[in-house]
């Protein structure tokens, strides 16, 4: 497929043939929607944690004798009915959230999603970049080209220095091909990208059957 180029103006300045099998991919949302819930799975940090009844503090003392009371018989407070006493069967900072799909999958889910920004006109394909060397300069490039929108901006090899130019842009992410997740993908509003970085993105996701 065809993709236009910009400029740092904004302007087309050329045309670029990119692979259908990475931005031509019809969308899937069954294998979205999975991809999305393992990525998400795969944040959980799993932090929160219970005291049993024998890690609970305090004083072991029997809260009533054993007869006479018209109590039924019990030993200290920290049972799990009482309040303050330890929880039965509750959440373990061990407990894994762990979740996985094939390569193969994730592949496609993430050029599935690429597709469908590039179906909005929502991915540019943006050059010349190397004529700015300030972040200033370049927050006003990336605001004229995004229309404001919330982006991302995907940075080849080449072009690893915006890392450094546009880290404190609040409204643009910034982020390395080969590093990008499905999440971030489609958090953004607008996806800017360097011909090189198509070029690193058809090599990432060559592996999707029927990429060419």
């Amino acid at each position: 497929m065809k993709m236009n180029i910009v400029d740092i103006s904004g302007k087309k300045s050329g045309s670029l043939e990119a692979s259908d099998g990475v931005f031509a991919v019809p969308m899937n949302p069954a294998l979205v929607a999975q991809a999305v819930y393992v990525a998400k799975a795969n944040l959980r940090q799993g932090s929160a944690a219970a005291l049993t009844r024998g890690e609970t503090y305090g004083s072991r003392r029997k809260l009533w004798k054993q007869k006479g009371t018209g109590n039924a018989r019990h030993g200290d407070k920290f049972a799990p009915q009482f309040v303050g006493g330890g929880v039965s069967h509750g959440p373990l900072t061990e407990k894994n959230y762990r979740k996985s799909i094939t390569l193969k999958m994730k592949r496609k889910a993430f050029c599935c999603v690429l597709s469908q920004k590039v179906r909005a006109n929502n991915l540019i394909i943006i050059e010349d970049l190397d004529k700015k060397k300030k972040t200033a300069e370049m927050a006003k490039v990336m605001a004229k080209i995004s229309g404001g929108s919330k982006s991302l901006f995907l940075a080849d090899e080449k072009h690893i220095w915006t890392l450094r130019l546009l880290k404190n842009l609040s409204e643009v992410v910034v982020e390395r091909v080969q590093n990008v997740g499905i999440l971030i993908l489609m958090a953004a509003d607008k996806i800017m990208v360097t011909r090189g970085g198509v070029a690193e993105l058809e090599l990432r996701l060559k592996g999707v059957r029927g990429n060419k």
